[in-house]
Order: structure tokens, then sequence, then C-alpha cells
């Protein structure tokens, strides 16, 4: 299943320079014109850990965070719709979601709620995570010391331990 990421997700990976995960768990990731804008005022904000991901999105076949817009009148629509309570970046990975049945990479609360409420696929960080524990590629450790090193860096988790997750 296409996956498509809102900046908070992206800014997560980014801050720890691990989007080699993105890319390896998923092969392709796909991020709107709007996530991007997002990613291009971090930079101008002096986000400069975000340098990564303007430098890896892309068009095209050779882009693995390629760059994706609307293709319908009714993808547009709906993210006419979802602006009025999310973010452009949000709600651009929502309308395509909704007419694609892409799963959102998303850690934004109100994000969540609607893709839940309508049974919409979804991850997080810590899905990412977990994951990426599950699939060998980082070893419980790894994870854990990957989530304390978002979390010093400003990510609000529920969690401090991946292991956590599995007890809810």
């Amino acid at each position: 299943m296409p996956q498509v990421i809102d900046n908070t997700v992206l800014t997560n990976f980014c801050l720890v320079d691990r989007l080699d995960i993105l890319h390896t768990l998923f092969g392709k990731v796909y991020v709107t014109h709007e996530v991007r804008e997002e990613v291009f005022r971090g930079l101008d904000e002096g986000y400069m850990f975000m340098r990564r991901a303007k430098e890896e999105i892309g068009v095209g076949a050779g882009s693995w965070l390629e760059l994706v817009g609307f293709d319908t009148s009714a993808e547009e629509q709906s993210f006419r719709e979802f602006t009025t309570a999310l973010g452009f970046g949000e709600a651009s990975c929502l309308a395509l979601s909704r007419h694609r049945g892409w799963m959102v990479l998303t850690d934004d609360k109100s994000a969540r709620r609607r893709l839940r409420h309508e049974r919409l696929p979804l991850t997080g960080t810590l899905g990412i995570l977990k994951l990426a524990v599950e699939r060998g590629l980082l070893s419980a450790e790894q994870g854990n010391e990957l989530l304390r090193q978002m979390t010093a860096a400003g990510y609000h988790s529920p969690y401090e331990d991946l292991g956590d997750m599995n007890q809810t």
C-alpha cells in the first residue's frame, strides 16, 4: 500500500537524520506539494535539519520521496473540506488517502482522529519505529535510542519505550 507522509513524521526522522528508515521500510513515500512547502518554510525559519528532506523530495521514478499532487476535482474538494479543521499538509494527505486508499504517516492528533473516523489507514513515528524493530532493521535498543533522541529534540511521545506500546 502506498504511503503519503506529513510534516510531523518527516520532521521526526529528519531530527535524527534517519530518513533511510522510511526508504528501507516503504520504498517509495509520497509527499504532497503542501507538505513540501512546509519543509521549505521550516528551512526558511532556520530548521536546517530539514535540508535532507528537501534534497530527497523529487519527481519521477528515480525519487523515493516523490512529490505528488491532486489528480481529480474530488481530491481537491476533499482537501478543501479537510482544511476547515487541519493544516494544509495534513489535509492534502487525508484527501489522497480518502480517494486513493493510501496510508497516511502522521502524528497530528486531529488528522489521526479524522483518519480513524473515516476508517482510513494510518501510522506514525512510533508505529514506524516499532515496524523497523519488528522487521529487524533496528534492534529494540536502537529503536528506543532513536525515540529518546526524537523526544529530546521536541517530539511529544506518549511512550518512553517502544516496548510499552505492546501493553495497550
